[in-house]
């Protein structure tokens, strides 16, 4: 190793040309002369004397699809098992190309780094438990419709939370993966959890390979559902200064039966990659990825409004000002009631004019009362 090392100072002082004595591995071998210039292996060890190491022997690091080469089918492939359900490396070696524990975004992008251009170093096999940079990385809860208070949801009707990505930073990240967790600490159930794209500022021209996931998003225990983007032709990632709403998270209904309750929505591990991460190659930084901040957990009380029905507006009791918004709502295009069931005066299951009727003979003609609302468990 020490006649290696001298002949790359030599080379370098008879030929001082910027990049000569490059070592893409960081193993202080010079990849002119390393046995196997694309991973860790300062020892160069080669113990069928071959030529090469033997850590290119066991592996074509990045060789995710097991065909004996690297190419932009692995990308493909490596895409398709982490995001899309595909079927996982035959040889996790093989995937851990950014060299640290763990299989995830940042491999991906350390390889897709490698398609253009090719010159990326590979680190398969170098599993350094490196710790995520702090960056000014955070993804935000933008704001939410459908509540009826600060932090109150209605049954019977969905909630939709709007998510907010920034990279505050001076640099693009090149993958993220945020997933998301709703559960109800009480036991609550809804009808289901489903996460959308808003708008194109997540795709082109930014990232090339993106998408939502769901798994067992029926309001049934924990939900758990993310987000991913990875770029790679446009190669630009999530710029810097990048600040948009990218998504919806909506979650329910929810019965009469869980008022009182309690439902969460927090970040949460993402399958198979299992990392809340924003990543770039190693070759661009010396921190290479981090976890964006996150205020959760953001928790919801469930209420069933509706004492007393009629009160359309909620001011506590049944006037004129109650048949002035419900005028409003069917004829005028006013806002819908905030509690369907206050608003459905005759307790028929719909908004419509019998209602409004119902309303006015009470009212001015003495007419009966709005029935009583239901109790949550018998609704």
């Amino acid at each position: 190793m020490m006649y290696q090392l001298l002949m790359c100072v030599v080379l370098a002082l008879a030929f001082p040309i910027a990049g000569l004595c490059a070592d893409a591995d960081g193993d202080g071998i010079d990849d002119s002369i390393d046995n196997c210039p694309y991973a860790y292996n300062p020892d160069q060890a080669d113990a069928d004397s071959n030529g090469i190491g033997d850590q290119c022997d066991i592996v074509v690091c990045g060789d995710v699809d097991d065909d004996g080469s690297r190419n932009f089918n692995d990308v493909l492939y490596f895409n398709d098992w982490l995001f899309e359900g595909g079927p996982p490396p035959a040889d996790m070696l093989k995937a851990n190309v950014g060299g640290c524990l763990g299989i995830n975004v940042y491999d991906l992008t350390s390889l897709i780094k490698t398609m253009v251009p090719k010159a990326l170093s590979l680190d398969c096999g170098h599993q350094i438990p490196f710790t995520p940079a702090p960056m000014d990385t955070r993804v935000e809860l933008d704001h939410i419709d459908g509540l009826i208070g600060p932090d109150t949801m209605l049954t019977g009707q969905e909630v939709t939370l709007y998510i907010r990505l920034r990279n505050l930073t001076t640099k693009p990240f090149w993958g993220a993966v945020n997933g998301f967790r709703i559960y109800s600490p009480d036991g609550a159930t809804w009808g289901s959890s489903r996460i959308e794209q808003v708008g194109e500022s997540w795709g082109q021209p930014y990232l090339d390979l993106t998408g939502t996931n769901q798994f067992n998003a029926d309001g049934s225990g924990a939900d758990t559902i993310g987000l991913h983007g990875v770029g790679f032709f446009a190669v630009q990632g999530i710029l810097a200064g990048f600040d948009e709403v990218t998504h919806t998270i909506t979650l329910g209904p929810i019965a009469k039966d869980y008022s009182g309750s309690n439902v969460c929505v927090d970040s949460s591990w993402f399958p198979p990659a299992n990392e809340w991460l924003w990543a770039r190659s190693r070759s661009d930084s010396v921190f290479a990825f981090t976890h964006p901040a996150w205020g959760g957990p953001y928790c919801y009380t469930i209420y069933y409004c509706c004492d007393p029905r009629g009160d359309v507006d909620r001011s506590g009791g049944i006037n004129v000002s109650d048949l002035t918004m419900y005028v409003a709502y069917l004829f005028q295009g006013g806002g819908a009631p905030a509690c369907t069931d206050q608003a459905d005066v005759d307790a028929s299951g719909i908004h419509n004019v019998s209602d409004l009727t119902y309303l006015v003979a009470y009212l001015f003609q003495g007419g009966s009362q709005p029935p009583p609302c239901e109790s949550p468990s018998s609704g």
